[in-house]
């Protein structure tokens, strides 16, 4: 694949450094609701901030830190725009 095509995924599929944008969100209205609530909803671009003990995620979104476990980012559907590189 060529470096300027889109990645598909899941939130749970970004590397620390790495931004998205969401394209859908599966799962019950009140998780839905709930993510949307907290800002995050089509077409808002995210970062993952941290990978935590355990299933724990740290997202930045719209310059607030969102926090939510390994499954519940699976049902967050992204399109992944940008892989930040880190120099060692």
């Amino acid at each position: 694949m060529e470096e300027n095509q889109p990645s598909y995924g899941s939130l749970a599929d970004l590397a620390v450094g790495e931004q998205a944008e969401v394209m859908r969100i599966s799962g019950e209205a009140t998780l839905r609701k709930f993510l949307e609530s907290e800002g995050l909803r089509p077409g808002t671009v995210v970062s993952l901030l941290a990978r935590g003990a355990g299933e724990a995620l740290l997202f930045l979104v719209d310059e607030n830190q969102l926090q939510i476990t390994r499954g519940v980012a699976e049902k967050v559907k992204v399109v992944i725009k940008k892989k930040q590189v880190v120099d060692d």
